[in-house]
C-alpha cells in the first residue's frame, strides 16, 4: 500500500485547525491541488471543506487541463449527480 505523506500531513494539519480554505482565487489549497491534478488532495480537501467557494474556480481549471476525475469529483461536491441532474 502506497502511503502519500503529503496528504497524511494535510490531514493532521486540518485536524490541528489548518485553513484549508486559505487564499484567494487560484491561490488556495484545492486550486493548486487541482493545477496538480493530485486526486487524493482533491478528495481530501473536498472532505474537508465547509462552504468555501474556490470550488467552481478549481473547476476552471480542471476542466482547462481536462481531468475527468477530478471533474467529476468537483461537479458531485457541488451537488451534481452521475446522470447530470
Amino acid at each position: 500500500m502506497k502511503i502519500n505523506l503529503l496528504s497524511q500531513g494535510v490531514e493532521i494539519l486540518v485536524e490541528l485547525g489548518a485553513d484549508i480554505n486559505y487564499g484567494e482565487g487560484e491561490e488556495t489549497p484545492l486550486c493548486h491541488a487541482c493545477k496538480r491534478e493530485d486526486v487524493e488532495m482533491v478528495q481530501i480537501l473536498l472532505r474537508k471543506q465547509h462552504g468555501s467557494s474556490d470550488v467552481q474556480m478549481a473547476l476552471h481549471i480542471v476542466l482547462e487541463k481536462n481531468n475527468d476525475t477530478i471533474i467529476g469529483l468537483l461537479l458531485q461536491h457541488m451537488g451534481y449527480d452521475k446522470e447530470g441532474r
